[in-house]
């Protein structure tokens, strides 16, 4: 049985077979122009907005840790029990 490659695009053909054409050339050029571009809007943050950054973020964690102890207490209380017994 042969199967057809007509779903596989001409940039994966080239890349299965390890043929770098022009166009990829091109694509990296306009991926690094686009990293340029983002690079330039980009701005240091000031002291507030960076702390507000930290608060929010310190906080998702803490809300991660503590929702983890939470799982790790009621699997502690209900199975641990469980086996010791």
């Amino acid at each position: 049985m042969k199967l057809k490659l007509t779903h596989i695009t001409g940039r994966q053909h080239n890349f299965i077979h390890g043929n770098i054409g022009d166009g990829m050339k091109l694509d990296i050029r306009e991926k690094l122009s686009q990293y340029r571009r983002t690079i330039e809007v980009s701005r240091k943050p000031d002291k507030e907005e960076f702390f507000n950054a930290v608060k929010i973020t310190g906080g998702g964690i803490a809300l991660i840790g503590l929702v983890g102890m939470v799982i790790f207490l009621a699997y502690y209380l209900i199975i641990g029990k469980m086996v010791a017994a």
